[in-house]
């Protein structure tokens, strides 16, 4: 198992860490759950991530994605 080390906080890791959200810091989920809620479909999100030592800058664009239908059971 890795770790990852910011500040005096020690983090597990298996995959990256996000460490800021549009220039604001990102220390649980819940940061990053209110910047998702209070944004609209279109807006653009710089993240800085740690992965695997080093920090890198991402841009993404929010959007909608439709939750698949089941699919339907036929009678026979």
């Amino acid at each position: 198992m890795y770790q990852a080390n910011f500040g005096s906080q020690v983090y597990p890791a298996g995959g990256d860490i996000i460490t800021t959200a549009n220039g604001d810091p990102v220390e649980t989920i819940a940061d990053l759950q209110r910047l998702v809620l209070a944004s609209e479909e279109g807006d653009e999100v710089q993240l800085e991530v740690w992965r695997n030592g080093e920090v890198r800058e991402v841009s993404l664009t929010l959007q909608v994605v439709e939750e698949e239908a089941p699919p339907s059971e036929e009678a026979e």
